[in-house]
């Protein structure tokens, strides 16, 4: 139930929910982990924290649990310590493709372009989304012609089902093309894109955060 309210983007009674299931089995480590999700997505950083320590505890050796931890330093904007957790959980299990994934966006967001190229490669995977994030590393890296070729590219095949909105409109925002950016992101939310969950802590929209058609869908989003 709270998973459902968490997809209407009704975070009052999908916390009420949460709330309720770790009362009814407060041992139950998912329940934790997934009312941690619903705290950091709202900026509530401190009580995320202690909701995903608590399922961390319940259950020390599960992958997404100590994919969360880290995820909390990286939306909290403290990418040294993000980038400390990321290491240590590629220790337990380096093919876990999350773990290379936040590793490579606390490097971007760190300035540290190459060492998240690196990660890029290390995951092996070239697809839409893929091509879209080594885009924005080459553009931060200041390789502008390459990153705009690659956008040709995914704008050539955007039609196709497996190209996320908001892949794209995070090129055009590096870019500096905001409205184009914008426009892609009230798309992602006219097709109910899953991530948009995250729009309010995400550093990459940190750019537009201020901007009144961004903030008209935080509260579209009733993050507001």
């Amino acid at each position: 139930m709270g998973g459902i309210s968490t997809d209407e983007y009704d975070w009052k009674e999908a916390e009420r929910q949460y709330r309720r299931a770790i009362e009814l089995r407060p041992g139950y480590a998912t329940a934790h982990h997934w009312y941690a999700l619903l705290l950091l997505r709202s900026g509530r950083f401190a009580e995320g924290g202690a909701e995903a320590q608590r399922a961390r505890q319940l259950d020390p050796v599960s992958l997404i649990i100590n994919n969360l931890i880290a995820l909390v330093s990286l939306y909290g904007r403290d990418y040294p310590r993000a980038i400390e957790e990321y290491t240590r959980a590629l220790e337990m299990e380096p093919t876990f493709r999350l773990f290379r994934q936040g590793l490579l966006w606390a490097y971007f967001h760190s300035g540290r372009y190459a060492e998240a190229l690196a990660e890029l490669d290390k995951m092996g995977e070239n697809g839409p989304d893929e091509i879209a994030t080594r885009a924005r590393i080459l553009l931060a890296s200041g390789d502008r012609a390459a990153a705009t070729a690659l956008l040709k590219g995914l704008e050539a095949r955007s039609t196709t089902p497996t190209i996320s909105s908001l892949s794209l409109a995070g090129i055009y925002i590096a870019l500096g093309d905001k409205e184009q950016g914008l426009a892609l992101l009230e798309k992602a939310y006219e097709n109910r894109d899953f991530y948009l969950c995250e729009l309010k802590v995400d550093p990459d929209w940190d750019p537009v955060r201020s901007d009144p058609r961004f903030q008209r869908l935080l509260r579209q989003l009733n993050f507001e």
